[in-house]
This record gives C-alpha cells, structure tokens and sequence, in this order.
C-alpha cells in the first residue's frame, strides 16, 4: 500500500541534468515579458517560479520553510516569484543552476525517507520530494519551450521519477466536488515502471504501489504521454490515437475521466 518509491539517486542526478536544460532553454530566449502559452505568467515570471522551487524545496526539507496548509498555490507563487526579484534571463538561468546545487549539496546526506512537509497539510519522503521538483522542472521547460517554440524533449527515464513521485500526492490533489459520489479503481501501468493502483471512493482516493487487486479500468502509458497529459499541458486523445495510451477491463471508459477527477497540479 501507499505511494510509488523513487530512487532519491536518480531522481537527484535527474534534477541536476534537467536544471541545466532549463537554464540552458531560458539563457537562450529573447524576451522575458513574453507571455507563456497556458500560463498567466511571463517568461520572467516562469524562470523565476523555478528558481523560488528550488529555494523553497530545500526549506522543507530542512525544516527551514514551512509549505502552505492548500494546494492552492497561486498567491503564494507569486509572492515567491516576486522574492526572486526583477532579473534578466541569463541571470535567472545562472540562478537556477545555483539554487538547484545548493539543494542538491544541503540535502545530500539526508535519507530517501526523510520526512519532508509538503503542501495541503501533507507529508511524504525525501526522494518523493525530489521527483516532484523534477516535474517543475520538465513541465515548466516545456512551458518556456513552446512559449520560444523551441523542442523540449522529455527523457522516459525522467518522467517515470516524476510519476512515482506524484503518486504520494494523488489522495490529496483528488478533486473533492469530481469525485463524489464516484466509486471506481485504477491500475495504472507506466511503460517500464511504475505501476500503482488508485481507488476513488466518493471523495476519498488511496493509492497502491506495484500490483494490485481487482479494478474496473487497466490503463497503460508511455511515460512522456502520460505525464503531459497528467499535468494538464496536452489533450489525452492524440497518445491515445498513436496507442501511446491504452485501455482494458471491466469499465475501460472510465481510462478517459481519469484526469477529470484530479487537480491539476
């Protein structure tokens, strides 16, 4: 029972490699009060979120930051992103490598399983943590790519960490008023890992690592598919078109309201 573990050392390296991705992605963009596509933030603004994640990711890791009792988040970020600071991009991508290796240096010798405090009240482990900043980084990225039209290729390798790692929050980004009165369970099956079950129970969802027991929907994902459609930055109907998303069970229909009953985070 309970969430997806992630390997704390690959996800660390992870984040390393993907920070110097971004920073390489924002030095080279034109204009930093561009507007995001999706997004009610500028290019700036967005360079900025992920140089405040990484700041305020090492503080709850430490216990030198104390996260938000919601998972509403949006003043907050602003608020974080206006701590950073008016900078140009290439300072922001200089930062962000910065941020990112102090994180990386200060959290070193704490164990996968840490405990960390994290946002809506909830607790999870250090490695889960890490994956889960891992998804700011790869998202966002891909947010500053197609603001500039640029390519953001996704590693498999990574957006399986960013999955495991999200699985130790679904229960408490389950979308309350979407999922009530609704009783169904999921096998979720990511292409070369990891698999977990989830199960909605008017308005309560538990997850389960590895195998599960019986479920009304299996669900397997190409991991890059999977995580965009999950973070809401692309429509679930082209990877399932192309079969980068399939379906089967009892109830298989219920593979496409699956999003519909998590925020997005």
């Amino acid at each position: 029972m309970g969430a997806v573990p992630v390997d704390l050392t690959a996800a660390r390296a992870a984040v390393e490699v993907a920070a110097g991705q971004v920073a390489d992605l924002v030095g080279s963009l034109p204009d930093p009060s561009s507007r995001v596509p999706g997004l009610d933030r500028t290019v700036g603004q967005t360079a900025a979120h992920l140089v405040a994640a990484a700041r305020v990711y090492l503080g709850y890791a430490t216990g030198q930051a104390t996260p938000e009792a919601t998972i509403d988040l949006a003043e907050g970020n602003l608020h974080r992103i206006a701590q950073v600071g008016d900078h140009g991009l290439g300072e922001l991508a200089a930062l962000l490598v910065a941020e990112t290796q102090r994180l990386l240096e200060q959290t070193a010798d704490l164990a996968p399983d840490h405990r960390v405090a994290f946002h809506g009240g909830t607790t999870l482990d250090l490695a889960a943590q890490t994956g889960i900043l891992l998804g700011e980084y790869l998202i966002h990225g891909l947010d500053l790519a197609r603001s500039g039209r640029r390519p953001w290729p996704i590693d498999p390798g990574h957006a399986r960490l960013v999955i495991a790692g999200g699985t130790a929050l679904l229960p408490r980004y389950l979308d309350p008023d979407a999922a009530r009165g609704v009783r169904v369970g999921y096998d979720v099956r990511i292409r070369g890992g990891p698999r977990f079950g989830l199960r909605v129970t008017n308005g309560d969802a538990t997850v389960e690592s590895g195998p599960v027991g019986p479920v009304d929907c299996h669900i397997s994902a190409d991991p890059v598919a999977f995580l965009i459609v999950a973070y809401g930055r692309g429509s679930q109907w082209p990877p399932i078109l192309r079969g980068k998303i399939t379906a089967w069970g009892r109830k298989p229909w219920r593979a496409f309201g699956l999003t519909r009953l998590l925020v997005n985070p």
